[in-house]
């Protein structure tokens, strides 16, 4: 019974008194707006969740981002365990996955812009010269953006806010998750905060 909405944006968030009871949408390509009327709001919005919970009022932080990237190989460089190198006092890691390695991570500050690419697989090739890396060995560059800090305070646990019992604001529930391995486990914290709610 699910209506998916691409390519929308939340303009506002409607409100009963305190209470959160939908959300304003526009159409980004024809410039149509809509109001969603919802018994509760689930703000699951990456980086723009302090954006949208400020549109009910609620002041928080932003969240800091990070700028990442890893680098898949077409080979499988190392098989059975992770190995990890120091270079410049930072470690990289470089790990089987399937019939490939993955070399990670490289990352600064998004306000810095994309991680690149061609200086980070020079680093890792000095970090791991005994795997013989070739450029032609890299077969995607996997960049995201991350929450945290600085490479070394990311956040390593979602986050799930009831902003009825934080802020005294009934109606909406916001969800942070910071990596596809622990995406589903936030994401059902969110669910049974919703289904109590």
């Amino acid at each position: 019974g699910a209506a998916l909405a691409n390519y929308a944006a939340v303009t506002a968030l409607s409100r009963e008194g305190a209470r959160v009871r939908g959300a304003v949408v526009r159409d980004l390509e024809t410039g149509t707006e809509a109001m969603l009327r919802a018994r509760l709001v689930v703000n699951a919005t990456g980086p723009d969740v302090g954006a949208i919970a400020g549109l009910a009022g609620i002041e928080r932080p932003r969240v800091p981002l990070l700028q990442a990237a890893n680098l898949v190989l077409r080979r499988r460089v190392v098989s059975g365990q992770a190995v990890r190198a120091s270079r410049d006092g930072r470690f990289l890691f470089l790990v089987p996955w399937a019939d490939r390695a993955m070399i990670g991570t490289d990352s600064r500050p998004a306000e810095a812009g994309p991680v690149d690419a061609d200086a980070f697989f020079e680093e890792a090739r000095r970090a791991f010269p005994w795997a013989g890396l070739d450029r032609a060995d890299v077969s995607l560059v996997h960049r995201g953006r991350v929450p945290g800090a600085s490479a070394g305070a990311l956040w390593t646990r979602g986050r799930v806010i009831d902003h009825e019992a934080e802020d005294r604001v009934p109606g909406l529930i916001t969800l942070l998750s910071v990596k596809y391995t622990t995406a589903r486990g936030a994401a059902e914290r969110a669910v049974d905060l919703a289904c109590r709610r």
